[in-house]
């Protein structure tokens, strides 16, 4: 048996020849990925945030500042307004008498007398009320520029006016199949994940599936791998998602509700997601590299500590041999190729344990023939689970 010659294993896996694809199976997945493209670009329509985009909260608070101002301003100018007809009022007297003691056509000395007197005293009656009420407190009904307590008017000052992305109520609805649909902008953000994460597993399954299917390689195996292919890129967007919030790959907004929600960019929170679905190899493997970086095993623990390595059911295959021919004396260096080796395998020859027995992989093995004496031996390797693989007659002692 040369190098490239393969032995007859009686435990080796021997699985089915593939089977072409039909073509209803092509017709079933060309119309399934063309009413997926439609349902995901209705969905993404509908639930995509509308406008103001979450985040463009400066825009809105400069709009509620300078209303803020302009009504100050019309407030100011309402107080200067009454303080000139106050100060009307004090120049033409409390009974509207001009200054001056002028005499009116019409009135007598002694009728002027006896108003300049009345006038005089209902002046220092107002002007007494005026001066109790201001030392109690409280502000006349003539007392038009009365001061507001102290500290008001500066803690109304320094309020800035509360303003969130929609006005502190939550997004307009949206219709879905005629179903009304109102969530808050964190649930519209989980949505717009999943929708994204689709979109980039659709994009890969569909342009694999027409590689294939073009260069007429495409197997019926492979059918549930394109139907489930979109479902898997949501999932995994969406647990790429929560490791994004959770502020394990970059440190961003890692606090909770609306408040973080309005800070993130719907446009990057999607081309994430659809990256993630569409290279799902490479997420996984970073999502495996931050698992292992926070949850890494002891050296010596895990797996390591367990006998079969999890590996019970695995029978070792072997696909070639070389050399086939060595001495009686033993002494020969064997390699075996195949798949399914475990650390800790022994090999034998004719029955007679080999020496020297290397495990280099899962797909290598090294061994050096023990003593034997002239003939065809079989060739034997035992896993460490008790799974075995013979070869007959794969080995000839001269």
């Amino acid at each position: 048996m040369g190098a490239n010659d393969s032995g007859q294993c009686d435990s080796a896996f021997k699985p089915d020849p593939p089977e072409k694809v039909n073509f209803y199976q092509v017709l079933l997945l060309f119309t399934y990925h063309v009413l997926l493209a439609v349902f995901l670009a209705y969905c993404i329509y509908n639930v995509w945030p509308p406008q103001p985009w979450p985040g463009d909260t400066a825009q809105a608070k400069a709009e509620a500042k300078a209303e803020a101002k302009s009504e100050a301003a019309k407030s100011e100018a309402a107080k200067s307004e009454a303080a000139k007809a106050a100060s009307q009022t004090e120049a033409n007297g409390p009974n509207g008498n001009p200054p001056g003691g002028a005499n009116p056509a019409g009135t007598s000395p002694n009728s002027r007398r006896d108003g300049n007197a009345n006038a005089a005293t209902n002046s220092n009656t107002a002007s007494n009320t005026n001066q109790n009420s201001n030392a109690a407190g409280t502000a006349s009904p003539g007392n038009v520029n009365s001061a507001p307590p102290k500290g008001t008017e500066s803690a109304a000052n320094s309020a800035e006016p509360l303003t969130t992305v929609y006005g502190g109520e939550r997004p307009p609805p949206f219709w879905l199949f005629y179903i009304k649909f109102q969530p808050t902008l964190e649930v519209r953000l989980l949505l717009l994940v999943l929708l994204a994460g689709a979109i980039g597993s659709y994009v890969h399954a569909s342009s694999s599936f027409v590689d294939y299917l073009g260069n007429r390689t495409l197997i019926s195996s492979w059918v549930w791998w394109y139907l489930l292919r979109p479902f898997i890129g949501m999932m995994l967007a969406l647990l790429f998602y929560f490791v994004f919030r959770g502020g394990f790959i970059t440190a961003g907004v890692n606090q909770g509700g609306e408040a973080a929600a309005s800070f993130i960019n719907p446009f990057g929170i999607a081309a994430m997601a659809g990256l993630v679905g569409m290279f799902s190899k490479v997420a996984a493997d970073k999502l495996n590299e931050v698992f292992l970086t926070l949850f890494a095993p002891k050296a010596g623990q895990g797996d390591a500590k367990r006998a079969d390595k999890l590996s019970a059911g695995l029978a070792p295959g072997v696909t070639a041999i070389a050399p086939v021919v060595g001495p009686v004396a033993g002494g020969t260096p064997v390699k075996l190729t195949g798949t399914g080796f475990l650390e800790g395998a022994a090999v034998t020859f004719g029955g007679k344990a080999a020496t020297a027995v290397i495990v280099s992989d899962s797909t290598t093995i090294t061994a050096v023939t023990p003593a034997h004496p002239a003939g065809v031996v079989d060739v034997e390797i035992t896993n460490t689970n008790k799974q075995k693989c013979v070869l007959k007659g794969s080995f000839t002692y001269q």
